[in-house]
């Protein structure tokens, strides 16, 4: 070969590689076609999250209509109630959750029958002492059981509790208190029938969507409890405004909210439609007494939380859903008339 001939191939070979502004330029685009997909591949994501959150509550649903056509009437939002006979009326002691009496219904008859309903259960998250831990006792293997269908996987919670968390919250009603009688304002489950919903079933929720406590040492308001601040007025207007003037004690809050399915109090398996839901105002539960609260429905879910009517359909409600609206869906026989678009 001629050394000009030998020229030219090197010259060839050369002209294959890529310069470094060709370099740049490939790295540029792509760098442009990753930004666009990544919003893409992220929302593909929570659709499928929110779809496989969205078929657990339907789950719940379906669990819960089996317990009615086994025991004609719900359960009650949590269990083995004691009766006041002097005031005639029932006094909740046992805190034992709704879920207790609808796991049997989620197929889990070994678990169920796991269940001590003879020994009192306490909110040992919210009370952390030995005598709340010595009620437990009996019951530990249960409370230590995670069942995945209560646990949404939008909830980027990074911890693992060994008592099992839940996502997904019981109404109690447009009320700051869970009353023990019957009231127009209260939800469904008091151990009544779906023929007591003289609001309808299709405009009444049943659960909905509550984010956990991460539990690191820092306040945060979509997860956590502020203590104190509810103390009179009564009314779920009036306690509002009392949340959104701040706390008594602003720095002092529980970090312990949905950490356990096992107990029914409104840290762990309840809420109530006193704050709209992913409410901007914290919520707010009083130091002693884990039943009285304005616990607000949260999700991460884009615009809005996921709700389980009573009729057993699943709804997606947003964020910007009218107060009052939000409010009448969460009561059964308040005589509202509500126009909630399916979605």
């Amino acid at each position: 070969m001629s050394p000009r001939s030998r020229i030219q191939s090197i010259k060839a070979v050369d002209r294959t590689g890529f310069t470094l502004v060709e370099s740049l330029v490939i790295i540029g685009v792509l760098s442009i076609i990753m930004a666009l997909l990544l919003p893409a591949i992220q929302s593909a994501r929570e659709a499928s999250r929110r779809l496989s959150c969205r078929s657990n509550l339907h789950q719940i649903g379906l669990a819960l209509h089996a317990y009615h056509a086994t025991h004609h009437t719900f359960p009650a939002v949590w269990g083995m109630p004691n009766r006041d006979h002097i005031r005639d009326q029932i006094i909740l002691l046992k805190q034992f959750s709704i879920y207790t009496q609808l796991v049997h219904h989620f197929g889990e008859p070994a678990l169920y029958d796991a269940i001590n309903f003879e020994t009192g259960v306490d909110d040992f998250y919210f009370f952390d002492t030995d005598h709340s831990r010595e009620r437990i006792a009996p019951n530990q293997t249960a409370i230590s059981t995670q069942l995945n269908l209560l646990t949404c996987p939008s909830d980027s919670v990074r911890h693992e509790y060994t008592s099992g968390g839940t996502n997904y919250r019981v109404n109690l009603g447009s009320d700051r208190w869970y009353y023990s009688v019957d009231g127009p304002l209260m939800a469904m489950f008091q151990h009544t029938s779906i023929g007591n919903t003289h609001d309808g079933s299709s405009n009444t929720i049943a659960f909905s969507e509550k984010l956990r406590s991460i539990r690191d040492g820092r306040l945060d308001p979509r997860t956590d409890m502020i203590k104190g601040g509810l103390g009179l007025p009564f009314t779920a207007e009036e306690s509002r405004a009392r949340c959104l003037e701040g706390p008594d004690a602003p720095l002092q809050y529980f970090d312990v909210a949905g950490l356990t399915w096992f107990v029914g109090t409104l840290s762990q398996t309840g809420y109530n439609h006193t704050l709209e839901p992913n409410s901007k105002i914290p919520d707010c539960i009083r130091i002693s007494n884990p039943i009285n609260g304005l616990i607000s429905a949260r999700s991460n879910h884009p615009g809005g939380v996921h709700a389980l009517m009573l009729d057993g359909s699943v709804r997606f409600v947003q964020d910007t859903v009218d107060r009052e609206t939000w409010r009448a869906l969460g009561t059964r026989n308040g005589g509202e008339i509500v126009n909630l678009p399916i979605n």
